[in-house]
């Protein structure tokens, strides 16, 4: 049965008449927050490394352990990037210091487990571990993000498991990001800092898989290929956008636990690299490497 879904329009008819807190400023110990992008855009990097994983990987069957994958994969961005001039080394080394943290996200069964909320994540705010819908909701309740912008994204959860599951069809799914830009464009006094830089990365990776047309492997193991008939690459792209969700509110969540501020730039950052994980991960040549391992 096809799930129903709430609409944006009903999300801004409960939000219009409701005052906004104002997330561009408000901190634990009331510093403002960061607000600086990396040189370029987020989607741009996600695409760039995409690029990187269909032209030039290349397994390595001599491995023996999924840590040694890891460091493999690892050393492979890390020789890649060298040559991506756009980006500063201080960037370029943020971007591999978190996708060697982020190793979980380049599981598609992890990740798709944890936007629906049937997969635990940590949790800084509880020091234990909750689901991703808490984890935003606490995000709300410090006041790092508004409550439409919280609104939006349990929305967007619903969405992303449905399009991974293949519950939401192509049309529905990308009405719906449509749905998500416009809103944020008509609500300028409203700031979404965690949405923008998953929407800015959403858009590229739908440009970049129905581009691209690469194989994938859904989180069940099935291997969807570019000469399917049938072939939709609308998993990976939700996929990459929960990646982004995931790597973006873990990283806000332990920067204001830890500090009491949010370095926004770090966020969007950290989504970026969420995205490029569970992209990675999705892409048939690199599921199929970490798979030999499990």
């Amino acid at each position: 049965m096809k799930k129903t879904f709430f609409s944006l329009a009903l999300l801004l008819g409960l939000f219009s008449c409701t005052k906004e807190t104002d997330v561009s400023t408000t901190t634990k110990n009331g510093s403002p927050l960061m607000d600086t992008d990396f040189s370029v855009g987020y989607g741009e990097i996600h695409n760039t490394f995409m690029d990187y994983v269909q032209n030039d990987f290349v397994t390595n069957d001599e491995l023996n352990s999924i840590e040694e994958g890891y460091s493999y994969i690892i050393s492979f961005f890390e020789e890649e990037v060298t040559d991506y001039t756009a980006l500063t080394d201080d960037e370029k080394s943020f971007i591999i210091d978190k996708l060697n943290e982020n190793t979980d996200l380049l599981h598609s069964d992890y990740v798709e487990g944890a936007i629906s909320n049937t997969i635990n994540v940590d949790n800084p705010f509880t020091n234990t571990e909750t689901t991703l819908a808490v984890l935003i909701s606490d995000l709300n309740g410090a006041n790092l993000i508004s409550d439409l912008e919280y609104q939006t994204i349990i929305t967007l959860q619903s969405y992303l498991s449905g399009a991974i599951n293949g519950q939401v069809d192509s049309e529905e799914f990308y009405a719906y990001l449509d749905d998500v830009q416009a809103l944020i464009e008509q609500n300028q006094d409203i700031e979404f800092k965690l949405l923008e830089p998953v929407m800015d990365i959403a858009f590229s990776s739908k440009s970049w898989w129905n581009t691209n047309q690469a194989s994938f492997v859904l989180p069940s193991g099935v291997v969807i290929e570019s000469s399917d008939d049938d072939y939709e690459p609308i998993p990976p792209v939700a996929l990459d956008i929960a990646g982004a969700v995931l790597g973006g509110a873990g990283s806000a969540g332990v920067q204001y636990v830890v500090t009491g501020d949010v370095n926004w730039w770090t966020v969007g950052g950290s989504a970026v690299v969420g995205a490029i994980s569970a992209s990675t991960g999705a892409v048939t040549a690199f599921a199929k490497f970490i798979s030999g391992f499990l």
